[in-house]
């Protein structure tokens, strides 16, 4: 699977000269410190917990947000994707590769899946099953038409 996916992953971003910075790499929806209401009160809103920064495409960080949010239906990564765009509307053009990065998260995804199961990693979760849920579900998305 990734043989097939990975070179797909790297074409587009070299391609399409995707914007590449510094990107959290996992932002989910217990990332985002909100500041307030929002209405002059001066907070501000915050990504946290950058345990795993590293530099690549800034599609990949609405890419993993869109994967980790999955559950919950496409419309929570619309809602953000659409937030981001309008905050770095240079991006809009880019969404058209979004599915590409979503399987570069849905690689990662079994990566890192596989892995806990090779070393029997069972800890983080009280499902016995969770790591071949996780395998399932990268699997699953992988090879979704879309």
């Amino acid at each position: 699977m990734m043989s097939r996916h990975w070179p797909q992953i790297v074409h587009t971003v070299d391609h399409h000269q995707l914007l590449v910075s510094v990107i959290h790499a996992d932002p989910g929806p217990d990332g985002f410190l909100l500041g307030g209401d929002g209405i002059g009160d001066g907070a501000q809103d915050a990504l946290i917990d950058w345990a795993t920064p590293l530099r690549g495409p800034l599609l990949y960080d609405l890419a993993c947000f869109a994967v980790i949010t999955a559950p919950a239906g496409p419309h929570v990564a619309r809602w953000f994707t659409e937030g981001y765009a309008a905050q770095m509307p240079q991006i809009g053009p880019q969404l058209a590769h979004l599915d590409c990065l979503v399987k570069a998260r849905w690689l990662a995804n079994a990566i890192y899946f596989s892995s806990r199961i090779e070393r029997g990693i069972k800890r983080g979760s009280d499902s016995p099953t969770a790591n071949h849920d996780g395998l399932a579900a990268a699997y699953a998305g992988m090879t979704a038409s879309g």
